[in-house]
């Protein structure tokens, strides 16, 4: 992995042990549901999600933890505005994975190194 799944590994390594409290848990996530990530104004990375559980928050609230697997799949990028909160993306509405064999290392540096910057690498 590298690239714009990099910067997502850097948030998630920021948060303790890989997970995310979030309101109102629904089993459904739990049959091949995915977290995408939103990174420069597109959905550029999946996760698949593995559990979710109760938990009380810092401030005695009920919520849901959120249990990741620590493997980063790179989608295509996708157009998709910024969002808190859930959407739930049909499958055809979600972002195909990117081939493993997706090398730009073909590509001129400068080349490569602004299409980075525009968060289409």
């Amino acid at each position: 992995m590298g690239g714009q799944a990099d910067s997502v590994a850097a948030v998630l390594d920021s948060m303790p042990d890989g997970v995310v409290i979030a309101d109102g848990p629904t089993a459904e996530v739990l049959s091949g549901g995915s977290m995408f990530w939103i990174i420069k104004g597109s959905i550029r990375a999946r996760q698949k999600i593995l559990g979710l559980e109760p938990v009380i928050d810092s401030e005695g609230r009920k919520a849901c933890a959120i249990r990741f697997d620590p493997e980063l799949v790179e989608t295509e990028a996708l157009p998709y505005k910024p969002i808190q909160g859930w959407r739930y993306l049909t499958v055809e509405e979600a972002p195909i994975d990117r081939p493993s064999d997706a090398d730009s290392s073909d590509m001129p540096a400068a080349m490569r190194a602004e299409l980075r910057a525009l968060g289409l690498l």
